[in-house]
């Protein structure tokens, strides 16, 4: 699913944000936050019934989510988690409650989450150097890291995960034509 659940949430600050009201120590809320989470006790959300007849709009707070203390949901595939134990790991966690969502991919790649779902040690993939003055290969929108990502149909291939994965508008950065995939690459030299 390329489009988020929760729109709002796709910029990380706003997802640490969330997290003020967190009691939890023993799970480190940036973690949480950069792993596409946010914490459920800050969560109201407006959603537009699209699919029915005629469009609606209701306001609630996830009544169905009664102890709201561990709960926390992700803003792109609504994965919610409640089972956390000391020191969890919250990409792992989240690559094995929801292996398909679209944050998880362009943040930590397909053979990461591969690798947690078989119960495997998490394939984490490191960081290509490149020379200072490649700007050829430096990200257009944040201007700091390597470009890592195509954007489809118009196959532009400027930005990187962190600005791909934080995108709230449906069109292409450069192009600004409507976008249906988005796909991690890496350059090798």
């Amino acid at each position: 699913m390329f489009h988020p659940l929760f729109k709002q949430f796709a910029c990380r600050m706003k997802r640490l944000e969330s997290f003020e009201s967190w009691k939890r120590d023993d799970i480190c809320r940036t973690e949480l936050a950069d792993a596409g989470f946010v914490y459920y006790g800050k969560l109201s959300v407006v959603l537009c019934f699209t699919y029915l007849l005629t469009c609606f709009f209701l306001t609630f707070n996830l009544p169905f989510l009664p102890d709201v203390d561990n709960k926390v949901i992700c803003y792109q595939c609504g994965c919610i988690v409640n089972d956390w134990f000391e020191n969890a790991d919250p990409w792992l966690i989240h690559a094995q409650s929801s292996p398909f969502c679209f944050h998880l991919y362009i943040k930590s790649g397909q053979a990461f989450i591969d690798s947690a779902r078989e119960g495997r040690e998490p394939f984490i993939e490191q960081p290509v150097l490149f020379a200072p003055n490649a700007d050829r290969y430096t990200c257009k929108i944040c201007f700091e890291n390597e470009i890592s990502t195509v954007f489809c149909p118009c196959n532009h291939a400027i930005a990187c995960y962190e600005c791909s994965a934080e995108l709230t508008d449906e069109n292409c950065p450069w192009f600004r034509r409507k976008l249906c995939d988005v796909i991690r690459f890496r350059f090798f030299d």
